[in-house]
């Protein structure tokens, strides 16, 4: 009978402390991974789901549009770096403008990334605390523990 009670304790437990709504993030090399249950999310599913919360998905939207300046000049910035590197290391003659550019590209790319995913992340901490803001059903669970021994509390 403990047994049970311990079992279907920790599983309502385990329920009143998931929220499947909630946008996950998580911290990967470059940036960031999203999920929302159990899915991982691109930009575009990002922004579709965030559109509901107008602020968060301004956020986005701006995101976006600085994301595809950051991606072009991290591209031109990769090969202008990438080509003169590549005949220098041929033992051709390094074209010092071309290496300039993609260096110059990158240095402004590189800021411009690194505010895209700031700004991603204030959008989904946003978008998140809007959820919890608008639910009605806020459960809290206390582990007790008095002279009559150990006790689970929840309140609503």
């Amino acid at each position: 009978m403990k047994e049970l009670i311990l079992i279907l304790s920790l599983g309502f437990f385990a329920i009143l402390h998931s929220n499947a709504q909630q946008i996950e993030m998580q911290k990967v090399f470059g940036g960031y991974t999203f999920s929302k249950d159990g899915k991982r999310l691109n930009m575009k599913n990002l922004i579709k789901t965030m559109q509901p919360n107008k602020e968060a998905y301004q956020l986005m939207k701006s995101a976006r549009s600085k994301n595809t300046l950051a991606m072009i000049l991290g591209g031109v910035g990769g090969f202008g770096v990438g080509y003169s590197l590549g005949r220098s290391l041929r033992g051709e003659k390094v074209n010092w403008a071309v290496l300039g550019l993609g260096a110059g590209a990158l240095g402004v790319g590189i800021p411009i990334s690194m505010s895209v995913n700031k700004k991603i992340k204030q959008a989904v901490k946003l978008y998140n605390t809007s959820l919890d803001k608008t639910s009605y059903f806020k459960p809290k669970l206390k582990l007790i523990i008095n002279q009559k021994g150990l006790g689970l509390v929840v309140s609503f």
